[in-house]
């Protein structure tokens, strides 16, 4: 609720918000749709911000005050109450944060349509200074975009395991399939067709997760007007009631058993953290960071001492235990070395 950054906190567990925390104050007001947005978690638990262009952000923190200017993304961590400047680059309106197996950060760029490698464009510029935009990773359908997502659910088919699904909501009303593929030091991407279409003018595909169960849930934003040039804000044809909510399965594939992860003990998460759904480890990451690292960090030992060397997937379990120690911010340093001389 710009320009504040807001913690609504349900004390009662009946989920509803009985109060609201304001965290931090001084994200730009004056272009409301530029304005903070499109919040992902990385595996330490800090929140990316997209902000776009058009905006000068001042923000006060315990560390001084951070600033951005007309456009890039924000990184706050809860635990330290430290925000930084991810990215700043010469985006139009940045609206998507999604990590790929391998935790690499990607951003998607509303107004262009146009998707990045987040690693090349989050060196440290002074302030208003603009990286230069390196290569989309995937090529550009349409613009614009809003909402992105990493397939990664058993119960989609094998053959899209790893592609970028990105929406769009002109132009083309759907949702959209690009295979990522590593290309020397980045990226490159081919378009691999599309999951959904809709010849309703009104349709506007604008967010998308797996569910514990595997399938695909996405947001429906439903509407016949969304610019904020073309109309006035107050037209009577903008639609405050319609909005959908979809769920996505592969009929010919079971579903997945969910995981615990909910009152799941510190070694049920652990073991989470091998399966191959994203949002599972995600959402086990986020309850293991609820337990104290007087537990974690011994678990953490422990799960790493027993791990099989052979399987195949042994190298991201290693990453999986580091990011764990990170998110107690006590990054273990020998599990680092580990990672960093991995095949």
């Amino acid at each position: 609720q710009e320009p504040n950054l807001c913690l609504l906190v349900d004390d009662d567990k009946d989920d509803r918000a009985d109060r609201m925390e304001i965290i931090m104050h001084g994200f730009d007001t004056h272009d409301t749709h530029h304005a903070i947005s499109a919040y992902s978690a990385d595996a330490s638990g800090a929140f990316y911000l997209c902000e776009g262009r058009f905006l000068h952000s001042q923000v006060e923190t315990p560390y001084g005050p951070r600033r951005m200017n007309d456009g890039g993304v924000w990184r706050f961590d809860p635990k330290s109450y430290r925000l930084e400047r991810y990215s700043q680059a010469d985006y139009n309106n940045p609206w998507g944060v999604a990590f790929n197996y391998w935790e690499q950060c990607h951003i998607s760029d509303a107004s262009s349509g146009e998707n990045w490698w987040g690693t090349p464009v989050s060196a440290k510029m002074p302030y208003g200074i603009e990286l230069p935009m390196i290569q989309p990773f995937v090529p550009k359908r349409s613009r614009p975009t809003s909402g992105s997502e990493f397939v990664a659910s058993r119960h989609f088919p094998d053959a899209q395991q790893g592609d970028f699904m990105i929406c769009n909501s002109i132009g083309f009303l759907g949702i959209s399939f690009a295979t990522p593929s590593d290309d020397g030091t980045g990226f490159k991407g081919k378009a691999n067709g599309d999951l959904l279409s809709s010849t309703d003018p009104n349709f506007r595909p604008v967010d998308l997760e797996f569910a514990p169960d595997g399938s695909l849930y996405f947001l429906d934003w439903h509407n016949p007007l969304i610019g904020h040039m073309q109309h006035n804000a107050r037209d009577p044809n903008r639609d405050h009631d319609h909005g959908r909510i979809y769920r996505i399965t592969y009929p010919s594939r079971p579903l997945v058993t969910p995981a615990k992860v909910d009152g799941a003990s510190v070694a049920e998460l652990l073991e989470n953290l091998k399966l191959p759904e994203y949002r599972t480890r995600y959402r086990s990451r986020r309850e293991l960071r609820e337990h104290p690292a007087s537990e974690v960090l011994p678990a953490v030992k422990t799960w790493v001492a027993a791990l099989d060397k052979n399987d195949r997937a042994y190298e991201h379990h290693l990453c999986e235990a580091l990011w764990a120690t990170w998110a107690q911010n006590q990054p273990d340093l020998e599990l680092l070395k580990q990672c960093l001389t991995a095949q």
